[in-house]
């Protein structure tokens, strides 16, 4: 089944501020990566980010070869245990 990519980028930014916010992740003020996975590899990658100068950006990356590894225990050094949301 073919689907409309622009739609599927709206509804995937939709959904993952909804997941985002029930998180605890401040939609408005934290970064974060909203991931969509379709067949075929196919995936929608939303990355909401603050740039240098203050301003809010939504990046969106459609790619067809994107590879999940399951996930691993543990938090990395670079975070502190309160900054982790899963």
């Amino acid at each position: 089944m073919k689907l409309d990519t622009q739609e599927m980028v709206n509804r995937t930014l939709k959904r993952g501020i909804a997941q985002a916010q029930s998180l605890g992740i401040d939609a408005n003020e934290d970064d974060y990566t909203i991931c969509q996975p379709f067949s075929n590899g196919h995936n929608i990658i939303v990355r909401i980010v603050t740039e240098d100068s203050g301003d809010r950006t939504i990046k969106v990356d459609v790619s067809d070869g994107l590879i999940l590894l399951p996930e691993i225990e543990g938090t990395l050094d670079v975070f502190k245990d309160s900054e982790v949301t899963n």
